[in-house]
């Protein structure tokens, strides 16, 4: 379905793309319809998504070894897979949201809960790329669609064992 999504915004945003400005107020409409479309097929997604999940069996008893916080975002900018700086597209009709996991603040970059202290281990944060309609930042360029850069997740990340001495020195030995 994603890739039926894409093929759209692609068949759609083409007179976007192909110039830098939008000439008449029917391309605005147009543009504008295009953009409500995506944003409201996100939501019934949202939607389907959220009845699966209440059919899984939940386990209250399991904690997480890194705690993270789910939030919704309206960035006006990203990074690019390259590392570019990304503007996004955005007007008073329109506005580009994603939904990103975080590390809670209390343990990103903190040692992971649960996990030995003879064990070197630390929360970090995890991304992943999702479409969006941006353009190199500060560029007058046309809108494309590319991958952003989005927050997804925190993961406990292990390391070696410590050395014998390191363990001696944390049991304050």
């Amino acid at each position: 379905m994603h890739i039926l999504t894409f093929v759209w915004i692609i068949l759609w945003t083409s007179p976007l793309m192909s110039s830098a400005r939008i000439d008449s107020r029917t391309d605005i409409d147009r543009h504008n319809n295009l953009l409500r479309a995506i944003l409201w097929e996100e939501r019934q997604f949202e939607d389907i998504e959220k009845r699966a999940y209440d059919s899984l069996e939940t386990h209250t008893h399991l904690l997480p070894c890194c705690p993270t916080v789910k939030r919704r975002i309206a960035p006006r900018g990203g990074l690019s897979r390259e590392g570019k700086l990304l503007e996004l597209y955005r007007d008073v009709n329109a506005v580009q949201r994603f939904y990103e996991t975080i590390c809670h603040p209390a343990v990103a970059d903190m040692p992971c809960r649960f996990i030995d202290p003879i064990y070197r281990s630390k929360c970090v944060q995890n991304y992943t790329y999702m479409y969006a309609i941006v353009k190199d930042f500060n560029v007058t360029e046309p809108f494309r669609v590319d991958y952003m850069r989005v927050k997804s997740g925190c993961t406990c990340k292990v390391e070696e064992h410590s050395s014998p001495a390191e363990i001696i020195q944390m049991s304050g030995n």
